[in-house]
């Protein structure tokens, strides 16, 4: 592999890496309330009042971990939930199509749905134009999973079986990684950073990473040979591309809809996420003749 094309791919595997366990960026959030008003004394005569029951421990736990919703949500609020957005050069937005039950990844100014364009995409929200207007989605996180698991624990299926051994699920399991919609991968983002880091230190294993991605050539018309993306071929860590959904034989075409074809782009997003500025990942794959995309997602 030549050094420019090494270059090119440190920042890609830094992605699969640290990225795509080849932050979310969206902490917990917190409510501030004041104290409670005080209670009128009662009168000398009045009967005493019966004892109150013992508080919930657990009351208001959701609503910490998660945006109230909106008192009235409108028709496009009621159909999508917003899971995240991707920033930059092509804005994108992750949408849950609850009427469709289908994810889309649509990009500004596309049609999420027949008759529904999206507008604006920003930090924390979108904008969705639909037949009776415009609507702007708040992003929705479902409570953390452990957390989640601590307030019902009942509801945890301690009894489930273990992922398939050598599954994606098993591996993205090193991570903190789950699938929360089918083809969204949420992981987390302490222990991929960690496991980068250990690549890090040791050269000859980051060194098996990149060898693992080769540049796909093709050529133009005119003679111009140009990179079209990475074909996959593990050398080492497979437990990283197992956890990436990368296997053998898959091109890796585009990240967050830029095409894997020139070094600067890869270093971008790999800097974006060191520095906390990337929250979602939109990788698009080629796999035995068919592309799809993956969505990978970070929770700290």
């Amino acid at each position: 592999m030549t050094p420019p094309v090494r270059h090119l791919f440190h920042g890609l595997a830094a992605i699969l890496a640290a990225a795509a366990v080849l932050s979310l960026a969206f902490a917990a959030r917190t409510f501030l309330s004041g104290g409670p008003a005080q209670a009128a004394a009662p009168a000398a005569d009045a009967p005493a009042a019966p004892a109150a029951a013992p508080a919930d421990p657990l009351a208001g736990l959701a609503d910490v971990l998660a945006p109230a919703a909106p008192a009235d949500p409108g028709a496009l609020a009621r159909r999508f939930r917003l899971a995240g957005v991707v920033r930059g050069a092509a804005p994108m937005a992750i949408l849950d199509d609850r009427v469709a039950v289908r994810q889309s990844i649509a990009t500004l100014r596309a049609e999420v749905a027949p008759g529904i364009v999206l507008t604006d995409v920003r930090d924390d929200g979108v904008t969705l134009a639909g037949p009776d207007g415009e609507e702007d989605l708040a992003i929705e996180r479902a409570a953390p999973r452990a957390v989640a698991a601590a307030a019902a624990p009942a509801a945890a299926a301690p009894d489930a079986p273990p992922p398939e051994p050598g599954s994606r699920a098993a591996a993205a399991a090193r991570f903190g990684g789950y699938e929360d919609f089918p083809g969204r991968w949420v992981y987390d983002k302490r222990k991929v950073l960690d496991y980068y880091e250990e690549l890090r230190a040791e050269p000859e294993r980051l060194l098996q990473v990149f060898d693992s991605m080769d540049p796909v050539w093709v050529e133009d018309g005119d003679g111009e040979r140009r990179i079209e993306g990475y074909r996959v071929g593990v050398e080492g860590e497979a437990e990283l591309f197992a956890a990436a959904g990368l296997k053998d034989g898959d091109v890796v075409k585009s990240v967050n809809d830029l095409a894997m074809t020139r070094r600067d782009r890869a270093e971008r997003m790999i800097a974006a996420f060191i520095e906390g500025r990337g929250t979602m990942f939109v990788l698009e794959i080629e796999r035995d003749g068919r592309t799809f995309k993956q969505v990978i997602d970070f929770e700290e």
